[in-house]
């Protein structure tokens, strides 16, 4: 113990000293040393151990040697992957736990290997200040950037024993970010925020807790298995570690689909670990199975994947892991049968807001703001309209949607069921955005202006995809936003049908026995005159109704009437009480127009 305390004294001393000597220049503004402390403080992936995602994110510091890391205990606990990435973008692995202390949400782990950074150097006998400047690096924007934030200590307190600090911030840092006095030594963990907290107000870990907890560790090791600190291996044990994977092979069965196969001396019931992503995206995803083989679905089609396997996490990128390579084909077109994809497209919806089956053009582009706002009180849905054959016996089909953004990533959505109705004459799915767009700030930090493209991907076929501009304008209020988008968006009118009805009519409650849509010719050049009107009326449930005893849902209506460009008619009121009690919704859309030189638009 008296050894390890004269190392840690040692280590602190010399850098303290280092730190002195490195110029006249206070630390707070010498910029070469403060971005040498950022190389030390690195951004901490937290993956999920049941769904195999990323959960958190977060930073982590490397302090007493170049092959131990301190962070919040919060941040990591429950994990069962922990990445570590310095700002040159390597990642580091951690497999063992030196100490922890849940009450005082410390733990102190250990690098697989030597992570080649210097130390954080601590501060040793002046004790922290009330008043005293202070500064945080930290991860915010979840990239392997630190940022520098610049506070002071107001308040210092010792709660059943433990010293915490408190200090002022513009931003909320990361949990287990570092806090550093003016000399740029160590003086604090930044621990997890309360959620009660003030928005500026912070609290760290006096660094001298974490120097205690290492001494009183006496240099065991404890190996990290899923980030629960179990007990050593029997002595004689043979460690997983020690075994090897032979013989990788990963092979595409279906579109967006491969199955992995390895060879192993471990035992049978061995847990294999296994990491997969699009080739140079570092954005991998995680699963676990005693079997080996696995298939992996879905894959984004047409990209090329990596695949690692490993008998243990930390050996998933070192010498014990195998790994292969595998180009998908391309994706196979949209065909089932008689089915035909009518539309495709992204439209802003307000939450809670009915969303009109009825489709205007789709968005061509929209702004940062619009999606922060679409994670919160708007929706970005991307939604088709499909037709389905007669003769459809599988009235489910599944799907998973992509998406392609400028930084060069891919990211793709979990499997999940598309039902049809088949009674209905054209079936449309909408589909929030959201896992995309927050996997996209997750791992981005941001949203990048620039083209980003969706893709819609339904029985191993590509739908298809829409491309939308993403701008950088200045987020509005959502009072003054949002609501004018909706208009805009639901004003919008298809180039190629020149005639524009109103949208359709709610008729549920109170019932009104008639419907009254306006007629507004779009075309800037040609007057109509003669069109055609189909209208569909569904139940509360969006069941299609019959039109009286006709045994038809589409009911049409044809008027001689001239309507000049840009001009607006009113053709009259249609009665609705022939498509009974159960009417709900009734729409309205245009079938045939007849322009005054004789053209005819179906």
């Amino acid at each position: 113990m008296k050894k390890l305390l004269l190392i840690v004294l040692t280590l602190g001393l010399v850098a303290g000293l280092l730190t002195a000597q490195a110029g006249q220049t206070p630390f707070a503004n010498d910029v070469a040393a403060i971005n040498k402390a950022a190389g030390s403080v690195l951004m901490l992936l937290v993956y999920d151990g049941d769904t195999g995602s990323m959960s958190r994110t977060g930073s982590g510091f490397v302090a007493f040697d170049s092959r131990t890391l301190v962070t919040s205990y919060r941040l990591v606990a429950g994990g069962s992957l922990v990445l570590a990435e310095d700002e040159a973008g390597h990642a580091h692995f951690l497999d063992q736990v030196i100490a922890a202390d849940p009450e005082k949400d410390l733990v102190i782990l250990r690098f697989k290997g030597d992570s080649g950074l210097p130390p954080l150097p601590i501060r040793q006998s002046v004790s922290p200040a009330r008043g005293e400047p202070v500064l945080i690096i930290s991860n915010l924007d979840n990239q392997g950037s630190n940022s520098l934030l610049k506070g002071d200590i107001t308040s210092l307190r010792t709660v059943e024993g433990t010293s915490h600090i408190h200090f002022s911030a513009p931003a909320a840092p990361a949990p287990g970010s570092a806090l550093l006095n003016q000399e740029g030594l160590l003086i604090g963990l930044v621990t997890a925020k309360e959620v009660n907290s003030p928005t500026q107000m912070h609290e760290a870990l006096d660094i001298w807790e974490a120097v205690s907890l290492m001494q009183a560790a006496e240099g065991s090791l404890t190996p990290l298995s899923k980030l629960g600190f179990d007990a050593p291996a029997a002595q004689g044990e043979p460690q997983v570690a020690d075994y090897t994977i032979r013989n990788l092979t990963a092979r595409e069965e279906t579109p967006g689909q491969v199955v992995l196969t390895w060879e192993s001396d471990a035992p049978e019931g061995t847990e294999y670990y296994l990491a997969y992503e699009v080739k140079d995206n570092n954005n991998h995803s995680f699963l676990t199975t005693t079997e080996k083989t696995t298939a992996i679905y879905p894959l984004v089609p047409g990209e090329e994947y990596e695949f690692y396997v490993s008998p243990n996490i930390p050996s998933l990128w070192d010498e014990l892991k195998q790994s292969t390579s595998l180009a998908l084909a391309a994706p196979l077109a949209f065909t089932q049968g008689e089915d035909l994809l009518l539309s495709l497209g992204l439209y802003l919806q307000l939450e809670n807001h009915p969303f009109r089956n009825y489709l205007p053009g789709s968005l061509d582009s929209i702004t940062v703001g619009e999606l922060h706002q679409a994670l919160h009180d708007t929706v970005l849905n991307m939604t088709s309209a499909i037709r389905l054959a007669q003769d459809t016996v599988h009235p489910t089909r599944t799907g998973f949607y992509t998406l392609h953004t400028p930084a060069g990533y891919v990211y793709i959505t979990n499997l999940f069921d598309i039902p049809f109705n088949q009674k209905l004459l054209v079936n449309y799915n909408h589909s929030n955005m959201a896992e995309l767009l927050l996997d996209v700030k997750e791992f981005e930090g941001g949203f990048e202006p620039g083209t980003w493209v969706f893709a819609a991907y339904m029985d191993d076929g590509l739908v298809g995809e829409v491309e939308i501009k993403v701008v950088a304008e200045e987020e509005l209020p959502l009072s003054q936003a949002a609501p004018a988008r909706q208009r805009q968006l639901y004003d919008l009118l298809p180039e190629v049908i020149p005639l524009k009805v109103g949208e359709e009519a709610y008729v549920g409650s109170p019932f009104r026995p008639t419907i009254n849509p306006d007629i507004i010719n779009a075309d800037p050049l040609r007057a109509i005159t003669r069109f055609t009107l189909a209208y569909l009326g569904e139940s509360r449930d969006m069941m299609p109704l019959d039109f009286g005893d006709s045994g038809q849902q589409l009911t049409y209506y044809t008027y001689d009437l001239r309507v000049e460009p840009g001009a607006l008619v009113n053709p009259g009121e249609i009665s609705l009480r022939r498509y009974g009690p159960d009417i709900y919704y009734v729409y309205v859309a245009v079938s045939e127009i007849t322009f005054e030189d004789g053209t005819v638009l179906t």
